[in-house]
């Protein structure tokens, strides 16, 4: 660029003189056309000792073109010089430079086309490679699939065989469990011996599953009648089987051994079930059970001891209070359960409920024996009385709301169905935890013993 400038300015200066007409303008002219050609002659050195690319051609070009205007210039003019050659000379010159760069762009034309051809050949090589690999990979696709087709068969086909297994296993863990169901209802106290003991009352008995961890327990042993809830460690098979250990002692304690206070009953219970469990050998196993126990001394006068359970009592109303007939399990706009009439649960005019609990350390289970001696309540009935003894089971449910019935909703429904016969409070209780519970599983054992 800097040298193009330096012609143009030499070709300006050259111009101007020419215009003018100078007296010194050929020797100017002839300086600037030496300079020029000095110029051009520095450049080309330049462009050949760089090695740029086409310097060797242009090179050979200017030289031509110079060896020609010296030639011009050098041939006296004597007048036997013919008169065209010059101008020969002076077009050869011309010439020699666009021959030059037609030389220079003839070679670049050559060698970007010998380039293309073979950037050209290289894709077609690769177009040709990309090609074999396409079909080389659809038919390694084709074999995997066909691969992959063959083990799925074959694994559908070891599914199905293991379906059928598992469906014929699972059909024989149910047999078993229903079967497991028939023992543990032939272990329970039988409806002749309830109506006998306790003519006016009911059993509301629910299990999660097939069989369950509560059981019941009556018995009558010395002039006296003794009643148990039982809820057992766990629900299902292990709980069944906890229930059977724990029915099995207690028919022991109190028919063979002929103990009838409950809480003696309640601490060899505790001491066979450790002892059976090898819980006193440190064992792992912490399995156990809560009770509510009641020993009727008399049909006015119960003795009652509990581990983890409890015994309610309600009092018959004064007959000029109004009744529960009006109770319904809806909700008011805040959400709380009302009675039909909007009143809240619990205002119906009926006593208020007396809960008596029991001992805070289950049967069985890590404790050491000496931390558990159960006490004793002796209690004064009159006729009309409710008495109540029960697993958590009931007060433990969630509704569809994911709402937990609770301990004391729980009390406030028992208060208000008490002018009701125990069989109808059975099926009022039993209507109004499925419709509690809703579509929700039943989360634990239920049951439920009313007196």
């Amino acid at each position: 660029m800097v040298s193009l400038g330096f012609l143009l300015v030499i070709a300006a200066i050259n111009f101007f003189f020419i215009l003018f007409q100078w007296e010194y303008t050929d020797k100017i002219s002839y300086f600037f056309i030496g300079l020029t050609i000095i110029e051009v002659i520095r450049v080309v050195i330049i462009a050949l000792v760089n090695k740029k690319q086409g310097s060797m051609i242009i090179g050979i070009g200017v030289a031509i073109f110079i060896l020609f205007v010296a030639a011009i210039t050098l041939i006296p003019n004597d007048g036997n010089f013919s008169g065209y050659l010059p101008q020969v000379l002076f077009t050869f010159a011309l010439m020699s430079i666009p021959v030059s760069m037609s030389l220079y762009l003839a070679k670049q034309f050559a060698t970007t086309n010998k380039i293309l051809k073979k950037k050209l050949h290289e894709v077609e090589l690769l177009s040709k490679k990309t090609l074999e690999q396409e079909k080389e990979k659809q038919k390694i696709l084709e074999t995997q699939k066909e691969t992959l087709e063959i083990q799925v068969k074959e694994r559908t086909s070891e599914i199905v065989e293991q379906k059928k297994v598992i469906e014929e296993k699972n059909k024989d863990i149910t047999d078993s469990i229903n079967y497991a169901k028939t023992i543990q209802d032939a272990i329970l106290p039988t409806q002749e011996l309830k109506h006998h003991l306790f003519p006016d009352s009911f059993i509301l008995f629910k299990p999660k599953d097939i069989v369950s961890g509560d059981f019941y327990w009556f018995a009558e042993k010395n002039g006296r009648k003794l009643i148990a809830a039982c809820d057992c460690t766990g629900h299902g098979v292990p709980g069944a089987l906890m229930s059977m250990i724990g029915n099995n002692i207690l028919n022991q304690i109190v028919n063979e051994k002929g103990i009838t206070s409950p809480d003696e009953i309640l601490n060899h219970l505790n001491k066979e079930i450790r002892k059976t469990l090898k819980q006193e050998e440190q064992s792992e196993s912490k399995d156990g059970m809560d009770i509510s126990l009641i020993t009727f001394i008399s049909d006015t006068e119960i003795e009652f001891a509990g581990a983890q359970r409890p015994l309610w009592i309600i009092k018959e109303a004064p007959p000029n209070l109004p009744k529960g007939d009006e109770f319904l399990h809806s909700k008011n706009q805040q959400g709380k359960l009302v009675n039909k009439d909007s009143s809240p649960l619990g205002e119906l005019g009926w006593a208020s409920l007396t809960e008596i609990k029991g001992n805070k350390f289950a049967i069985g289970g890590p404790q050491s024996e000496t931390e558990q001696k159960f006490k004793k309540n002796k209690i004064s009935l009159k006729k009309g009385d409710c008495i109540y003894i029960f697993s958590d089971g009931y007060a433990d449910q969630f509704s569809t709301s994911d709402e937990k019935l609770m301990t004391k909703r729980f009390k406030e429904v028992l208060i208000n169905i008490q002018e009701k016969q125990m069989d109808a409070q059975k099926n009022f209780l039993e209507d109004f935890i499925e419709k509690w519970k809703g579509s929700n599983e039943q989360i634990d054992d239920i049951q439920h013993f009313g007196i």
